[in-house]
C-alpha cells in the first residue's frame, strides 16, 4: 500500500525521465448530456504561474508570461481536431503571484459517441526549453433518455451564483472555476463539486436523496453529507456542494455522489479522484519512519536539506518546488526528500538509490567541470544539458580565432534520431551559452553560425 502511495502521493502526473523539462500543464475533463445522441465534453487546463517566466513590459508598466498551447484530439483514430493558441497574463509585481495561482481555461465541444485520443501540447513563449504535454482518451457513450443517469463530477476551486452569463465558466445560473489538478491542501481547503442529474423522473417517489462522501484510498469513510430533495418537477437537477477537507491527511481520496430513493436504497452513483497534500500530516506509513532516521537525510540539517532540493530543479515538478517551499520543520523536509527520492527509485525498498547516485554524480562532474567566474558549474547552460541528458556521445571543440568565438557541439547519438547542443564562449571566461539545438523543446536557432562570428 504504502509503495502506491508514494507513488501518487505528491505529484499526480506519471514519473516523467530526467530528459524532460518540468513544466507542467493539469488538466481535467467532464462530460454532460446534450441531447438524445451526443454529448458536450469540457476540457479544462491550468498552468502554474510561478512556473512560467514574466517579461518586463517599460511601456506598460507591468510584467507578462505568454504560453503557446496546442490541442489535437483524434475520434476513432481520424484527426479531428488540430488547433493552436496563446495564452497571457499580466501582473504589475510578479511578488503578487500567489502560492499556487494558476492560469485557468476551459473549452467545449459538442461529441458524437466513439473513442477519442486527446493531446495537450504547451510551451512556454519566454522560456522555450519549459515544455509539457498530457495525454488522455475519453469513450463517449450516449445518456439514456429513460434510465436515471448522472453526468461526470466536475471539480472545482470555487462555485458561486451569477447572470453574468457571457462568463466562459458561467453554466446554469453558476460561476463553476475548475480546478484541473485535482489537489487540495492548505490553500485550497474547500473541495467545491458540480454534477448533474438526469431522468428524474424515472424515480418512483416523490423525493429522493442524494448524498455526498469522501472516502480514503482503501475506502474508509472521512466525511459524509446527506440531503433530502422535494417533489420531482424537472427531467434534471443541478447539485452542487462544497466539503472541507482542511482537517485530512495528505493522500489519495475519492469523492462519491449517490442518489437514494425515500427508504435509502441505491439508484446511481459517481465517482472522482482527487488528492490531498497537507504539510502538517504527509502520509508516511510508520514502518518507514525508522528508514528515514537511518537515511542521510535523518542526518542532515536544514541547510544541507535545501542544498539537495535546490540541486533538483531539473526534475522537481511544479507542485513539488511548491509543497517543499512551504514546510516550515526540518522532520517534513525530511520526510519529503526521502519520498521524493524514493519514488524515483528503479528498485523501490532497497538501501541505494542507483538514480539518485547518478543525478548527484553529474552535479559533481559540472561542479568541476563547467564552473565558471560567475555561476556555479551545475547552474550554466553546459551543466543543465549535461544533468538532463547526461553524458554526450561526443564533443567537437572549436578554439577561440579571429574569425568566430570559442564553441562547442555536443552530439546525442541516442536522443531522437541524434541531436547536437552548439555552445559558446563570448566573454572569454569559460562560460558556454546554448546557442542552439535540434532536440524538440531546446532553443533552436539555425542562424547559429553568424553568432559565433566576431
Amino acid at each position: 500500500m504504502w509503495k502506491i502511495i508514494i507513488v501518487l502521493l505528491f505529484i499526480i502526473n506519471p514519473l516523467k525521465l530526467i530528459g524532460e523539462e518540468h513544466f507542467k500543464i493539469d488538466v481535467d475533463y467532464a462530460k454532460f448530456r446534450c441531447d438524445q445522441k451526443n454529448v458536450y465534453l469540457e476540457i479544462y487546463y491550468a498552468l502554474h504561474k510561478s512556473e512560467l517566466k514574466f517579461v518586463r513590459n517599460e511601456k506598460r508598466g507591468e510584467y507578462s508570461a505568454l504560453a503557446v498551447i496546442r490541442l489535437r484530439i483524434w475520434k476513432n483514430d481520424s484527426l479531428w481536431v488540430d488547433q493552436a493558441w496563446k495564452m497571457q497574463d499580466s501582473v504589475r509585481d510578479t511578488s503578487q503571484i500567489q502560492k499556487g495561482e494558476s492560469m485557468v481555461d476551459m473549452l467545449r465541444y459538442v461529441v458524437e459517441p466513439g473513442s477519442y485520443k486527446i493531446k495537450f501540447y504547451v510551451q512556454d513563449f519566454y522560456q522555450r526549453a519549459s515544455i509539457d504535454s498530457a495525454v488522455f482518451n475519453i469513450n463517449v457513450v450516449p445518456y439514456p433518455t429513460t434510465k436515471l443517469v448522472l453526468s461526470d463530477i466536475e471539480l472545482a476551486s470555487s462555485i458561486k451564483k451569477s447572470e453574468k452569463q457571457a462568463d466562459m465558466f458561467y453554466k446554469n445560473t453558476l460561476i463553476v472555476i475548475p480546478h484541473p489538478s485535482v489537489l487540495y491542501g492548505p490553500e485550497l481547503p474547500i473541495l467545491y463539486y458540480y454534477i448533474e442529474i438526469y431522468n428524474l423522473k424515472a424515480i418512483p417517489e416523490d423525493v429522493y436523496i442524494v448524498r455526498c462522501s469522501i472516502t480514503t484510498y482503501d475506502g474508509k469513510c472521512v466525511k459524509s453529507i446527506e440531503r433530502t430533495k422535494g417533489k420531482i418537477v424537472e427531467e434534471a437537477s443541478v447539485e452542487v456542494g462544497g466539503i472541507n477537507i482542511a482537517s485530512l491527511n495528505t493522500g489519495i481520496y475519492y469523492l462519491h455522489f449517490e442518489v437514494l430513493d425515500s427508504n435509502g436504497n441505491f439508484l446511481q452513483s459517481q465517482l472522482k479522484k482527487f488528492f490531498i497534500y497537507n504539510p502538517e500530516t504527509p502520509a508516511i506509513p510508520p514502518d518507514m519512519e525508522a528508514r528515514i532516521a537511518s537515511s542521510e537525510f535523518g542526518r542532515m540539517d536544514e541547510k544541507m536539506l535545501d542544498n539537495e532540493f535546490k540541486y533538483v530543479c531539473y526534475i522537481a515538478t511544479a507542485e513539488e518546488k511548491q509543497i517543499y517551499n512551504s514546510l516550515k520543520s526540518v522532520d517534513s523536509k525530511k520526510k519529503f526528500l526521502f519520498l521524493f527520492w524514493e519514488r524515483r527509485n528503479p528498485n523501490k525498498g532497497s538501501g541505494i538509490n542507483e538514480y539518485r547516485e547518478q543525478y548527484l554524480e553529474r552535479i559533481r562532474y559540472c561542479e568541476k567541470k563547467f564552473a565558471s567566474f560567475t555561476r556555479d558549474g551545475w547552474r550554466t547552460d553546459r551543466g543543465r544539458v549535461y544533468i538532463k541528458y547526461g553524458p554526450p556521445s561526443d564533443i567537437e571543440h572549436f578554439p577561440n580565432t579571429d574569425i568566430t568565438y570559442p564553441y562547442e557541439i555536443w552530439h546525442y547519438d541516442q536522443l531522437q534520431t541524434g541531436v547536437i547542443f552548439v555552445f559558446a564562449d563570448f566573454q572569454g571566461f569559460g562560460e558556454y551559452v546554448l546557442l542552439h539545438s535540434t532536440l524538440v523543446g531546446e532553443i533552436q536557432n539555425p542562424d547559429w553560425k553568424r553568432r559565433i562570428r566576431k
